[in-house]
């Protein structure tokens, strides 16, 4: 029973919720016909509005398709306007173009300011626009050319005062410096006529006349550097050494052109010709550094140095020359090849005369270093390059004097290097000198009172000697101090004692004696042979000698 009461609930549970479930689906069906009735109706009424909206479409085509076409005329008419109007600025403004007038004067620049207010009124013709443009290039070009050409060619001062307010006025107008450039082409132009054409003035061995172009023409500049300063229509002041040493560099590079000229001939006169142009660039380097203080040295530097080693070259090869001759000729030679230096100098060729004195005095001192003097011969070859170098050297003392007097150059240092170069040189062979005389000195003393006729030969070897006087005193002290020992050394017999008075006489016709050591112990002895009393400072040790 419990369970059929529980499956009766159950039942009625769920036929509870059937009816619940039906009456829902009830009210969903009845919504469902109430939307799908409201559907209906505005199905009609939206196709009622489509067929308005599709009249109402048509309408507003035809009323574009008319409003187009009005468009259209009003565009064609306006067109028609715009170009008249159009046609007629572009026309009036080549006419203005066309009516300009470009005369080389002042008047120039109204027509380029009028060019300029055209520029601005072509803003609309692209084309035209850049026609402007490129007349205005094309027409300050012009202008450019025709300044600079002007100004290079005139020679009168007062129209060159007219053309320097010309290139101010031309600065200002265009914003561009052009004075400096005007001054440059003034000399180069210039320049190109006289020594780069046909010109007669175009001559290699006249260069004294192209540094007396550029000399004056520097000048000239500086001079309309003033005017243009002190005139009160300019942009701005060109400063002087600014100005100076852009003109100077254009003065470089137009000298270069002739050197390069000059080095690439092929002619016996090249030499001279490189010297002679040399010379008078050198002045003009001095003259530059004195008047504009600006030094031009290094620009021309390579140049310089270029022509200083081929004359080394060339001095080298006459001094190998020199050499392949006798001695006896070498110091001759010598001399003409340090005038020839001396007279490199004097044309700005700066060949140091050391480079020739080393060269010589190395030689020289391999020559004489290859002799053995082992003959008579061989000592008058060192006697004689002795004694002419010792006249060399007063003759290089003279013309260096000369030289630096000449070109007012203080020489005392300058003199005093070189001379004591060949002096520290002749002094080692004076000291070998010494050294040989000294060698026949003792080869003859030991023959005792008999050696004065071998003392004659030798000095008559020696007397070409410049030092002879040295080598006498030494000679003089030798013999002294040799008779000295001699005469101190042992008692003389009667027949010794003659010879020694004898050679004693023959040595007054060589020596002064009165001085000798020896002499005074000679008078000692002579005394006792003599039985006279004799008072010197060797009396005592010659009597004690003679009477042990």
């Amino acid at each position: 029973m419990e369970n059929l009461a529980k499956q009766k609930e159950q039942i009625e549970r769920e036929l509870k919720e059937y009816k619940e479930n039906y009456n829902t689906l009830i009210n969903i069906e009845n919504e469902a016909k109430e939307r799908l009735e409201a559907l209906k109706c505005n199905k009609y009424y939206l196709s009622d509005q489509y067929e308005a909206l599709k009249e109402k479409l048509k309408q507003k085509k035809a009323l574009f398709v008319k409003l187009k076409s009005l468009i259209k005329e009003y565009k064609q008419h306006k067109y028609k306007d715009i170009e008249e109007i159009y046609k007629t600025k572009y026309n009036n403004i080549i006419e203005n173009i066309n009516s300009l007038h470009w005369n080389f004067n002042l008047q120039i620049f109204s027509s380029f300011e009028s060019l300029n207010g055209l520029l601005k009124e072509a803003e609309s013709f692209k084309n035209l626009k850049n026609e402007i443009k490129l007349l205005q290039h094309r027409k300050n070009e012009h202008l450019k050319a025709l300044l600079i050409e002007e100004i290079s060619k005139t020679r009168d001062i007062h129209n060159m005062i007219y053309l320097i307010k010309f290139v101010q006025k031309y600065e200002i107008f265009f914003n561009e410096k052009l004075f400096l450039t005007c001054m440059k082409k003034f000399i180069s132009q210039r320049y190109k006529y006289h020594f780069l054409s046909d010109s007669e003035t175009n001559r290699l061995d006249k260069a004294e006349w192209i540094f007396n172009f550029l000399d004056k023409k520097l000048k000239e500049v500086c001079k309309f550097l003033t005017i243009y300063n002190t005139s009160e229509n300019k942009v701005e002041p060109v400063e002087y050494q600014d100005f100076l040493e852009n003109i100077i560099k254009t003065i470089i590079k137009l000298i270069n052109k002739r050197i390069k000229e000059i080095e690439e001939i092929d002619s016996k006169q090249k030499r001279n010709l490189i010297l002679n142009f040399n010379y008078f660039l050198s002045l003009f380097i001095n003259k530059i550094a004195k008047e504009y203080n600006v030094n031009l040295e290094t620009y021309f530097s390579s140049f310089e140095n270029e022509i200083v080693n081929q004359e080394k070259k060339n001095i080298l090869f006459k001094v190998q020359d020199i050499h392949k001759h006798d001695y006896t000729s070498w110091f001759s030679e010598y001399e003409e090849v340090f005038k020839e230096i001396l007279d490199l100098n004097k044309k700005q060729v700066k060949v140091d005369v050391n480079f020739f004195i080393d060269h010589i005095l190395d030689f020289n001192l391999v020559f004489i270093d290859s002799m053995r003097y082992i003959n008579r011969k061989e000592i008058h070859v060192l006697l004689y390059i002795f004694n002419m170098f010792e006249t060399f050297k007063e003759t290089v003392q003279f013309l260096l004097e000369e030289f630096y007097q000449e070109n007012g150059i203080d020489t005392e240092d300058k003199i005093d290097e070189i001379l004591i170069k060949i002096s520290k040189f002749n002094l080692e062979n004076f000291k070998l000198i010494k050294t040989l005389f000294e060698n026949d000195i003792n080869n003859i003393i030991n023959l005792k009172f008999y050696f004065i006729n071998d003392l004659y030969k030798i000095f008559e070897d020696y007397k070409i000697c410049k030092g002879f006087n040295k080598l006498k005193d030494l000679a003089s002290n030798m013999i002294d101090k040799y008779l000295f020992n001699t005469l101190t050394h042992k008692p003389l017999d009667r027949q010794e004692y003659s010879n020694y008075l004898n050679l004693f006489k023959k040595l007054k016709e060589y020596f002064d004696v009165k001085k000798w050591d020896s002499r005074e112990c000679m008078k000692c002895i002579k005394g006792i042979f003599e039985n006279k009393n004799v008072d010197n400072k060797f009396s005592k040790f010659i009597r004690d000698l003679y009477l042990q």
